[in-house]
């Protein structure tokens, strides 16, 4: 009945052999692509930045010193808010630009020894020393000493700017002192400096201040910056020092003394600085004139470290093969305090 068809049917195969396993730690394989990925930005370091403002507050003796501290931790905090808000154009900037935050903000009492003198207050008031320190964050793009200046350039108005009753408010600690200044240095290439040239001016010009600068009378100035606003490259010095009187010349003498031919290679460059520090008084000093004097006095240092160090510009000018030249044949002929018109 099957119609003559034959079929035929196999039984499973059956395995007789042997298996075996290795273990490989990493498998060889192409790294992912990039292609399709969003590269993770890199976070701007966050840095913390302490100034500390000093006062005597003359208040009645019946008031807790506890109570004391409270109210200018309260008051200082206001109007430093008020200034990161907009009143205060420079902290606004550094909020804005920087991510300025007050983070903290404390009393404390300090000894009048601290502040250099004692105070008298009007009888029956007592006075009492007032340290408020503030500590602040801000990104890496603005330096410690940059938001130094900006929190301590308005420390002396911080008495009428407290609204707290019951006090009469003395400043008597750090304050912020700016000078713009003029130096002429001669014997440098007919050009500007650029990029690095600049940094490493800055630098060297502010660690000399910072180290010359200090008084006999008063040690505590530091300098926070030396940035350069200006250069006009002449054959002469429009910031030179008359040997014979001392007095700001518009040739420098030592141009005088070079030959016809080196003055047709070499350039004076009137380097227009603006010089920022901090000190605290007494005695007052007069920021510009010291600048300017602690510069002519020694100008011959100055010289030396921009000559000592040149190696440190490497890599600076404008590419033509004068990297870490700009300062070889350098002479630093004078500075003069530039006042304001008016």
């Amino acid at each position: 009945e099957g119609g003559g068809v034959e079929y035929t049917f196999y039984a499973p195969r059956v395995f007789n052999g042997n298996l075996r396993y290795d273990y490989v730690a990493e498998c060889a394989s192409e790294p992912p692509s990039s292609f399709f990925s969003t590269p993770v930005p890199t976070a701007t370091p966050t840095l913390t930045t302490t100034v500390s403002y000093t006062f005597y507050v003359e208040h009645s003796p019946d008031k807790l010193k506890g109570a004391v501290t409270y109210d200018m931790e309260f008051g200082v905090r206001a109007v430093l808010d008020d200034f990161l808000g907009g009143t205060e154009d420079i902290l606004m900037r550094h909020a804005k630009r920087d991510g300025l935050v007050i983070e903290r903000v404390v009393a404390n009492m300090v000894s009048p020894t601290e502040i250099g003198y004692l105070c008298y207050p009007t009888p029956p008031d007592t006075c009492t020393p007032i340290s408020v320190d503030v500590t602040a964050t801000h990104l890496a793009t603005a330096t410690t000493d940059e938001i130094t200046f900006a929190l301590l350039r308005q420390s002396t108005h911080l008495p009428s700017l407290i609204d707290v009753d019951g006090y009469t408010i003395e400043y008597v600690g750090d304050r912020a002192v700016e000078t713009n200044t003029g130096i002429t240095i001669s014997g440098v290439p007919d050009r500007e400096m650029m990029g690095d040239e600049l940094t490493f001016f800055e630098d060297v010009a502010r660690e000399f201040l910072d180290k010359v600068a200090k008084s006999q009378e008063n040690d505590s100035l530091q300098i926070l910056g030396v940035k350069v606003n200006g250069q006009e490259i002449t054959t002469g010095g429009a910031y030179a020092i008359d040997e014979a009187d001392g007095l700001s010349a518009t040739l420098p003498s030592m141009q005088k003394r070079n030959n016809a031919g080196r003055r047709l290679k070499k350039k004076s460059n009137n380097i227009k600085v603006s010089v920022k520090g901090k000190y605290r008084p007494p005695p007052e000093m007069n920021f510009g004139e010291h600048v300017e004097s602690s510069i002519n006095r020694d100008r011959e240092l100055l010289q030396k470290e921009l000559k000592d160090r040149k190696e440190l510009a490497v890599g600076a000018g404008p590419g033509n093969g004068t990297h870490g030249t700009y300062f070889d044949e350098a002479e630093v002929v004078g500075a003069r305090q530039i006042k304001e018109e008016g």
